[in-house]
C-alpha cells in the first residue's frame, strides 16, 4: 500500500528491561533513574518526560541549570526565529530540482527529512532510527515484555545499514551543562570537556575518544551509559521526530527512549553503524515536501529520489519507509527464529507502519502546521512533477 503523510491512498502512484548503569556511591545526589535532568519547567509545549522525586538535590540542580547561560542562550536563540514563510509551488519546484538525484538506495546516506541536513535519503522520521523504532516497539508488543537490551541490538543490526542520529547545537547546549552536574560524569569530564562536546558533537570530542581507548570497557561503558540517559531526555534532543516518538511527559514511551539509549551507548562505544551527528542552527522548514517514485521501491538496487545539501523544506520519503519496515521484519525473524512472538512479519510490519505514520504525522503538524504540502514524482530518469497535493492541518 502506498499513503501519503496523513494516511491517504496515493492514487496515482505504484505501489508496492535491560541492565542499566549501577546504582552506588558514585553516582551519590543523583537521582539514578535519570530524573535529575528531566526537566518540567523549560517550555511547557515541549515539556520533557519522566517525574523526578523531588529531593532538594534534585530541585536545587535544577534551578541552577534554568539559570544557566548557556542553556537559556540556546532557547533564546531558538524563541527568537523569524517566522517562517512558507513556499509557494514554484519555489519547492526549484528546490526539488536542485537538491534531489537518483541513487540506489544501497548507496544512499539515510539521513533525517529534517531541512538542515547535508545529504542522503530523505526520511521524515530520524533515518534509520525511523524505521528501527516502530518495529522495536511492535515486537515487544508482541513479546509481551520488555524487551532486552541484547534484543534491541539485534533488532537495530537486523537493520543491515548505518543508522544515523542526529542532534542539534540547542540539544547538545543542554547535555553539556547536564553532565556538568552529574555527580558520576564529573569524575572524567571537567566543564571545558562538556563545552567541547558542546560545540563538537560526540564525534569530534577528543576527550571521549581518549577515554575510550585509555579506560577499562566495563569502566567507558558505564560512562557511556550515563551520557545516553542524560542526552536521551526530550530537550536534549536534535531531531523533532525522535521527540515526537519518544513522547512528552505525559505520553513518555519506554521502549523508545530504550531504543535511544542503546544507540547513543553504542555509538559512544565506537560502534560504526551507530552515529551521532550534529545539525548545524534551528529548525526552519519552509515546506513539506513528499518524494515519491513511479512504479515505487523493489529492492536496495533501485534508484530513489535523494537529496543533496541542506534545503529549508522537510523532504519525506515514505516508499524508503513502507520498503525497510517490511525488510526489517523478515530479517528479524530470521534472527529470532525460536521466537514465536517475531515470527508474524507481515502482522509486524503493518503495526510498525502504522506507528510511524501516524507519528510523522504528528510531527509534520508540530514542526509545519497549516503548511501546504508538495509532492514530488520521479521516474529513474528523474524529476517528473511537482504538485500541491494536500495542507498540513494547523
Amino acid at each position: 500500500m502506498n499513503f501519503n503523510i496523513f494516511g491517504k491512498r496515493m492514487s496515482n502512484a505504484a505501489h508496492r528491561e535491560g541492565p542499566e548503569v549501577q546504582n552506588d556511591q558514585e553516582v551519590g545526589a543523583l537521582v539514578e533513574s535519570g530524573n535529575m535532568s528531566r526537566r518540567t519547567f523549560l517550555k511547557g509545549t515541549l515539556a520533557t518526560a519522566g517525574t523526578a522525586a523531588a529531593s532538594s538535590t534534585v530541585v536545587s540542580s535544577l534551578n541552577h541549570l534554568m539559570n544557566s547561560s548557556q542553556v537559556q542562550a540556546a532557547d533564546q536563540k531558538e524563541a527568537k526565529k523569524e517566522p517562517v514563510i512558507p513556499l509557494t509551488l514554484s519555489e519547492v519546484r526549484e528546490l526539488v530540482e536542485k537538491h534531489v538525484e537518483m541513487k540506489k538506495l544501497e548507496d544512499a546516506i539515510e539521513n533525517c527529512g529534517d531541512d538542515r541536513a547535508k545529504e542522503g535519503v530523505a526520511i521524515f522520521g530520524g533515518s534509520g532510527m525511523g524505521v528501527v523504532h516502530p518495529v522495536t516497539k511492535e515486537l515487544q508488543k508482541r513479546k509481551g515484555a520488555a524487551l532486552t537490551d541484547a534484543e534491541i541490538d539485534i533488532v537495530s543490526d537486523a537493520h543491515g545499514k548505518e543508522v544515523i542520529l542526529h542532534t542539534d547545537e540547542h540539544g547538545l547546549a543542554h547535555l553539556a551543562e547536564d553532565m556538568k552536574k552529574d555527580t558520576f560524569l564529573k569524575q572524567y569530564f571537567s566543564d571545558e570537556d562538556c563545552d567541547d562536546i558542546k560545540d563538537n558533537g560526540f564525534e569530534g570530542s577528543v576527550h571521549l575518544q581518549e577515554l575510550r581507548e585509555k579506560l577499562p570497557h566495563t569502566t567507558f561503558e558505564r560512562i557511556a551509559q550515563r551520557i545516553a540517559k542524560l542526552a536521551s531526555e526530550f530537550d536534549c534532543q536534535g531531531c523533532g521526530h525522535v521527540k515526537t516518538v519518544m513522547g512528552k511527559k505525559e505520553t513518555r514511551d519506554p521502549i523508545a527512549v530504550r531504543v535511544e539509549e542503546r544507540h547513543i551507548t553504542r555509538s559512544l562505544m565506537g560502534s560504526k553503524m551507530h552515529r551521532i551527528i550534529v545539525y548545524k542552527g534551528e529548525h526552519g522548514a519552509r515546506a513539506v515536501v513528499e518524494l515519491r517514485k513511479k512504479g515505487g521501491i523493489t529492492s536496495r538496487e533501485d534508484l530513489v529520489p535523494s537529496r543533496v545539501g541542506a534545503t529549508g523544506v522537510y523532504f519525506n520519503e515514505p516508499q524508503v519507509v513502507e520498503f525497510e519496515i517490511p525488510e526489517l521484519a523478515r530479517n528479524v525473524a530470521k534472527k529470532f527464529e525460536e521466537q514465536k512472538w517475531a515470527q508474524d512479519t507481515e502482522g509486524i510490519a503493518q503495526g510498525a507502519l502504522v506507528f510511524h505514520q501516524d507519528q510523522t504525522m504528528k510531527t509534520a503538524r508540530r514542526l509545519a502546521p497549516g503548511y501546504a504540502l508538495f509532492t514530488a514524482t520521479f521516474t529513474d530518469e528523474g524529476l517528473e512533477d511537482v504538485v500541491e497535493s494536500g495542507k498540513i492541518p494547523a
